[in-house]
């Protein structure tokens, strides 16, 4: 599954992605994404700018240097995941509250 997937909708509700492969350099905008599933994708490199994760998880991903630039993630899992180079800091923490 790739990028396209995205171009689907905004809003994603309650939604599963397997297998969803961003090639680096990719950039996706402006989506929404609530009590969604990530399973075995990679997001490695690929950029995500003005997006929300709520109630979400990510379930053995690929996610090394994943660019966030103020995106917002509130109650969100990483399990098995690879986090290698994320640069927390461009996200929108100040929407969040303060990390714990």
């Amino acid at each position: 599954m790739s990028a396209d997937v995205f171009d689907q909708a905004d809003d994603f509700e309650d939604s599963v992605f397997r297998g969803v492969s961003l090639e680096p350099g990719t950039r996706v905008d402006g989506k929404q994404f609530d009590g969604c599933r990530f399973e075995h994708c990679s997001f490695q490199e690929a950029e995500f700018v003005d997006c929300s994760f709520r109630d979400s998880s990510f379930d053995g991903c690929n996610l090394s240097m994943w660019k966030l630039t103020n995106t917002t993630f509130l109650d969100v899992v990483f399990r098995q995941s690879k986090l290698t180079g994320v640069d927390w800091t461009v996200a929108r923490w100040s929407a969040v509250g303060t990390p714990v």
